[in-house]
């Protein structure tokens, strides 16, 4: 969250320079930092509920957060730019990473990342390490019901940068057509519908999963 308020004054200093380079560079961070922030968070899940019979309400309810802050955060984030400009955006979202930082500092207790027991690593280099976890994984998947539906995931991300694109040109050509519209605010619908589906998501799988046959 720290690193990503340094994110935001980058884009912050990229916008009052008018320097490309800086918002490649910004975005280049921006992407290597959210790599590891889905990590860290399932890493954390279960040590704050270490319980498999509460596990699934507690992935359901991560979902549910995520999907509100992907419908009203972008609607939020649109009309914001309306109204108070690009730079004032940058600054509240830096504040907004700040503060959760602060609240994630808030949480304390003894959490044991492994189990008590000490196993060992039958592999002796890295390379062995990753052929054998893949190795691992692909049998995983081979066993189980879902296997195929990993695909669905990693065919959607080709996509998905594709639509961004698209999203803004579309929302900003509607605005031309428009001047009443704003090209942020119909961007912030588009993104908000996003986030409404991903809402109604969970709570309609919930009832077709079992925390014990994943």
């Amino acid at each position: 969250d720290i690193l990503g308020a340094t994110v935001s004054v980058l884009y912050l200093m990229a916008y009052w320079w008018k320097s490309i380079e800086l918002v490649f560079v910004s975005a280049f961070i921006q992407s290597t930092v959210a790599s590891f922030y889905e990590p860290c968070r399932s890493s954390i899940l279960p040590m704050l509920v270490p319980e498999d019979q509460f596990m699934k309400k507690a992935n359901t309810l991560c979902g549910m957060a995520w999907s509100v802050m992907q419908a009203f955060g972008a609607l939020l984030g649109g009309l914001s730019i309306a109204l108070v400009g690009i730079k004032n955006c940058f600054v509240i979202d830096c504040f907004t990473y700040l503060s959760s930082a602060f609240i994630l500092s808030l949480v304390h207790g003894n959490y044991l990342v492994a189990n008590s027991e000490i196993t060992t690593n039958s592999y002796e280099t890295l390379a062995d390490q990753i052929k054998g976890m893949t190795i691992d994984a692909t049998c995983y998947l081979r066993s189980t019901f879902f296997g195929l539906l990993i695909f669905v995931k990693s065919g959607g991300a080709l996509v998905f940068g594709a639509f961004d694109v698209i999203n803004v040109s579309y929302s900003y050509s509607y605005s031309q057509r428009d001047p009443r519209y704003d090209g942020s605010t119909s961007l912030a619908i588009l993104f908000g519908t996003v986030g409404v589906g991903c809402l109604l998501g969970p709570l309609v799988s919930e009832h077709f999963t079992d925390i014990k046959r994943p």
